[in-house]
């Protein structure tokens, strides 16, 4: 089978999304007048999640679990392989989406990386919580791990199956 490529507006898009998400880090990484008192916690995440979090509090629900996140990550990245497409921005990516699906950790300089999907993270620097917030547009890591995924495979048809779909990711595609 051919690979796929993708044309020079995916690729344009694409960084577009980076050049914005880039910007945003930069401004608050600007901004002085944050106090670290070691007495808070902060998350910082999209107000996507926003009602989720005031109708049942932070953590309550696991999103991982709650819309199979995983699951839908490995179905987006078995498809990727089935259809052979060739997407060079996913091979910065490729070995932390496989130690997502996995569930095994991702070593980087004799250190384990655990991608572990299990509960509302805090901080106790609002810095680091605004720039997660600022650089995860939809509010979960993992479900930006699914978007991105599903954005390379947006011109190739692919029927997502009804259980692996509860969030309706399609819907959660840019234009």
């Amino acid at each position: 089978m051919a690979k796929n490529s993708f044309s020079k507006e995916f690729y344009r898009d694409f960084e577009l999304l980076l050049l914005k998400q880039h910007q945003l880090i930069n401004m608050i990484d600007r901004e002085t007048n944050i106090d670290f008192n070691a007495k808070s916690l902060w998350h910082g995440t999209s107000t996507i999640w926003m009602d989720s979090i005031c109708q049942s509090g932070l953590g309550a629900i696991n999103i991982a679990e709650e819309y199979n996140l995983i699951e839908l990550l490995g179905f987006l990245y078995a498809e990727i392989l089935r259809l052979d497409i060739n997407a060079p921005e996913l091979e910065s990516r490729r070995q932390t989406i496989s130690a997502i699906i996995t569930g095994k950790p991702l070593y980087h300089d004799n250190i384990a990386l655990n991608y572990k999907y299990d509960g509302a993270y805090v901080s106790m620097s609002p810095l680091t919580a605004a720039k997660y917030a600022c650089s995860i547009p939809s509010g979960s890591e993992l479900l930006d791990y699914c978007l991105f995924l599903l954005y390379i495979l947006r011109k190739s048809n692919i029927e997502i199956p009804n259980e692996l779909n509860r969030i309706n990711i399609m819907s959660m595609l840019p234009l």
